[in-house]
């Protein structure tokens, strides 16, 4: 009888003790002693869990569709917020601790100095293309009477035009008929596809204006109130901390190796080049410097494809003396900026290789636009970094330590 009341209170005891235990935990403390997220529930679903699970598909879905027209907008912002974070800490510190009045200077500033210059260039690239398509049509329609027509008699001049002429004038004339008939269907399937391209551009001037607001006011709220939007993030991710963490971490050095290293040196040289085309008078200036932007992100070719090749144009077009100097200004001084910024900017951990590179740039121009040349290799840079990040959390220490 005794032996059973010892066991009784021996047991009462433990109870007493593991709840004082448990008293003592502190709240971010699960059963296992390591630190929870708060709210993190015990991650069981009935019924009524996986109805607000599909409720909450629905609505964000439904969000997404909403929200999707200026999902660029955001991310650009994002990217903003990211790398000029430093300026804005510098401007809240010179106002006072001031946030929102620092966050709406920063933005400001950024604004004018930098959004509003590239997309103004960008809107000017897109009319003269739309010239261009829309001179490609007069040759489509009336070939004998157009400029290129009266640019091709002056080229006439030249030693290879002329040996091209001799060897087009050997050809007989069936010949002759089809090979019209083939550079005409050519040029006008070209003409008509760069037409409605460019038309379109044109079209989402109004677009691109809004988004640009949009991304205005999200840098500001992005600079005003990063710290509680981030640790609502925190709060709401089913990551752990230092997964998180990490991504934070990973996202913030892509943005500064990637856009300083490649997105800003190849806006450098298209700038110093966009000013020794309007230099030696070459027309369509900013139509030029975005191709030479463009090409900037291309192996082998780069920013000096683009430049020989408007060199080219000028000796065809009897400019010599524009032709050599646009050649030696474009090597000594746009070819050595690139070297310059990516040795400077660019690091190892958030550095593409070329073949990635180009094919981000040309696929995020096909299914964004112009603004595809900034952000293609931003997100293939940061999908690099989530696929990094995805093999560090599911290896093994044992096979990753082997692997190594």
């Amino acid at each position: 009888m005794n032996q059973s009341n010892d066991k009784s209170a021996d047991g009462n005891a433990a109870q007493i003790g593991s709840s004082n235990q448990a008293s003592r935990r502190s709240p971010g403390e699960d059963d296992t002693g390591q630190e929870s997220k708060p709210g993190e529930g015990t991650g069981r679903l009935n019924l009524s869990g996986y109805a607000l699970i599909a409720l909450c598909l629905l609505v964000g879905v439904m969000f997404y569709r909403i929200v999707q027209p200026f999902l660029m907008a955001l991310v650009s912002a994002a990217i903003l917020a990211v790398l000029f974070h430093p300026f804005h800490d510098w401007i809240q510190n010179k106002v006072g601790g001031h946030r929102r009045v620092a966050a709406g200077i920063a933005a400001s500033i950024i604004f004018f100095l930098i959004c509003l210059p590239i997309a103004a260039a960008l809107a000017v690239a897109g009319t003269q293309l739309f010239d261009i398509s829309e001179s490609l049509m007069e040759v489509v329609e009336d070939p004998e009477d157009s400029d290129w027509a009266r640019r091709m008699d002056r080229w006439e001049q030249l030693w290879i035009v002329r040996e091209g002429m001799q060897a087009y004038g050997r050809i007989g004339d069936e010949e002759k008929v089809r090979l019209r008939e083939f550079a005409g269907k050519g040029m006008q399937g070209m003409a008509s596809g760069l037409y409605e391209k460019t038309a379109g551009l044109i079209a989402n001037l109004i677009h691109l204006g809004i988004s640009i607001f949009v991304a205005m006011m999200a840098l500001y709220y992005f600079f005003a109130d990063g710290d509680s939007i981030m640790a609502e993030l925190h709060r709401l991710s089913p990551l752990g901390r230092r997964d998180e963490d990490k991504l934070i971490d990973r996202f913030g050095r892509v943005c500064r190796g990637v856009v300083m290293g490649s997105v800003v040196a190849g806006l450098a040289q298209a700038v110093l080049a966009g000013i020794g085309y309007a230099v030696a008078g070459v027309p369509n200036v900013f139509l030029m410097a975005a191709l030479t932007m463009f090409f900037s992100f291309v192996p082998f070719l780069g920013a000096g494809s683009v430049v020989t090749a408007i060199s080219i144009y000028l000796a065809f077009d009897g400019q010599y003396a524009a032709c050599a100097g646009l050649l030696i200004y474009g090597f000594i001084v746009v070819g050595s900026v690139d070297n310059i910024i990516k040795a400077k900017w660019i690091g190892t951990e958030a550095s593409l290789h070329p073949l990635v590179a180009l094919v981000s740039v040309i696929g995020a121009v096909q299914f964004l636009g112009l603004w595809g040349i900034f952000l293609g290799p931003m997100i293939a840079a940061f999908f690099y970094a989530l696929l990094q990040l995805v093999r560090q959390r599911f290896t093994p220490v044992d096979s990753a330590s082997s692997a190594a």
